[in-house]
């Protein structure tokens, strides 16, 4: 017995069709929950579709393609300040896994064809608190509790130059 496909909602900015550059832009699609003044503001909550039988559905962020002439659009995750108390979390992990594998994590900067390669930068939390410490930076690699299993390694590398010769400034990085 086949009981149909679920329906599609599809919300989408207006199409800019005027050729300025600079003032024809495409719509926004903004989505703001709501404010509270005196318990908290409303949550937004983006989660794929569950499946009694196979795999979740997917959950992609993303920009477009740059044009020609433009960058590609950024892509920001940041909790709000607070002024009263800690400020909220990022949470950046993948799910576990009976019968199979965690997923990966996977960091990484595109390749670019001018100019320096870009940066990845990790930095811990700095504080103007008396008697305080600042945030500890934590790499570990994967523990294997299996019989006869090998914990993950830490690998650390600097990246390639060009040539080996010190004079002709193509040296590879240094790790410091």
């Amino acid at each position: 017995m086949d009981g149909g496909n679920g329906g599609d909602v599809l919300v989408s900015g207006g199409a800019a069709l005027g050729l300025n550059s600079a003032t024809d832009g495409g719509g926004d699609l903004i989505m703001t929950a709501g404010d509270a003044s005196a318990a908290f503001g409303g949550n937004v909550v983006v989660m794929s579709g569950y499946s009694n039988q196979t795999s979740s559905g997917d959950v992609a962020v993303g920009t477009a393609d740059a044009g020609f002439y433009g960058v590609s659009g950024s892509l920001s995750g940041i909790t709000g300040d607070s002024t009263a108390g800690d400020s909220g979390n990022i949470d950046l992990r993948t799910g576990a896994a009976t019968g199979g594998a965690g997923g990966d994590v996977i960091l990484g900067v595109g390749t670019g064809t001018s100019g320096d390669g870009g940066d990845l930068v990790v930095s811990a939390g700095v504080t103007t608190d008396e008697d305080s410490h600042g945030g500890n930076v934590v790499v570990s690699a994967g523990k294997a509790s299996g019989e006869g299993s090998t914990g993950g390694q830490v690998v650390i590398s600097a990246g390639l130059g060009s040539s080996e010769d010190a004079d002709d400034g193509g040296n590879g990085g240094d790790v410091v």
